[in-house]
């Protein structure tokens, strides 16, 4: 499991509701697809993201695991063999937010064994989109 936390220069409230518009995740999440949801976000809704890959286009199943305003919000990820769990914690940090996001990431089956080299990968591409997000959060 990867684990990073940074420091935005702007409230909570800003950056939670940022993080949580997940319609708009490809802002700061270039690789994201669409994303269509099954209705608000809240703990227990799921979403189908619409992927293309290999000149097909790919669902992925995503799920809410946790939801709580201002202060976590939990993922769940399936797509084909690929399992991952996604957690973003959001705390005051002076007058910004320091935000904690936790990944696990693998693959299912006999594939198991390669979990390590995905696992790795996924923390790389959250690192950057934390990078990402801060710098849209705090030009904005």
């Amino acid at each position: 499991m990867g684990q990073k936390s940074i420091v935005i220069d702007r409230p909570v409230h800003d950056v939670f509701a940022r993080v949580t518009d997940l319609e708009r995740a490809q802002e700061w999440a270039p690789q994201m697809g669409k994303m269509r949801l099954d209705g608000p976000v809240r703990e227990g809704a799921s979403m189908i993201e619409e992927r293309r890959m290999f000149g097909r286009t790919m669902n992925a199943t995503w799920s809410i695991t946790r939801f709580e305003p201002d202060r976590a919000m939990g993922l769940s990820l399936r797509f084909g063999p690929i399992r991952g769990r996604f957690t973003y914690e959001f705390e005051p940090s002076g007058a910004g937010t320091l935000l904690t996001q936790s990944t696990d990431m693998g693959f299912a089956g006999a594939l198991r064994i390669f979990s390590p080299l995905i696992a790795a990968e996924a923390q790389r591409e959250e690192d950057a989109e934390l990078g990402r997000l801060k710098e849209l959060l705090e030009r904005s």
